[in-house]
């Protein structure tokens, strides 16, 4: 099974944490959490008010999106 991650992202698209809320196999949950800290997002756009995002990743629902 996939595990449910929340992420939080700085406003300069650093990676400040990343956690499981509903756990999967732990093999996926350490490579879901290792990628996560490789990732480079993009700052976050200058209408947004906030000095972070929090976002919950359902890994899952994520993989069923098959383009």
């Amino acid at each position: 099974t996939l595990p449910v991650i929340e992420i939080t992202i700085a406003k300069n698209g650093r990676v400040l944490s990343s956690k499981v809320l509903e756990p999967g196999t732990k093999a996926s949950e350490a490579e879901f959490l290792k990628a996560i800290q490789l990732c480079k997002f993009e700052e976050l756009p200058k209408w947004y008010k906030g000095d972070r995002i929090t976002l919950k990743l359902d890994m899952a629902k994520a993989a069923a999106l098959k383009p």
